[in-house]
């Protein structure tokens, strides 16, 4: 079975993101390889220095969720 990593402000459809950014994520939030769901998780501002050292590491894809809190404040992300 195969899961994607999704983002969204609570109010918006969800927006599909990277492969390696799910990895990374699924063992940052919630301990595991990014095989299986997950429940949301809610991304902010305070999260922004973690994502641009992702971003500073060669992860593109860490840039736009750093857009998307400073449009929206807080986002949620999660493995589905």
């Amino acid at each position: 079975m195969s899961t994607t990593l999704y983002w969204r402000p609570d109010y918006k459809d969800k927006n599909e993101l990277d492969d390696t950014l799910k990895y990374i994520f699924a063992k940052r939030f919630w301990g595991q390889d990014g095989s299986l769901t997950s429940s949301k998780v809610r991304v902010n501002e305070n999260d922004i220095d973690y994502l641009q050292g992702l971003v500073d590491a060669g992860r593109k894809s860490a840039k736009e969720l750093i857009e998307v809190i400073r449009k929206h404040g807080t986002i949620l992300v999660w493995l589905e």
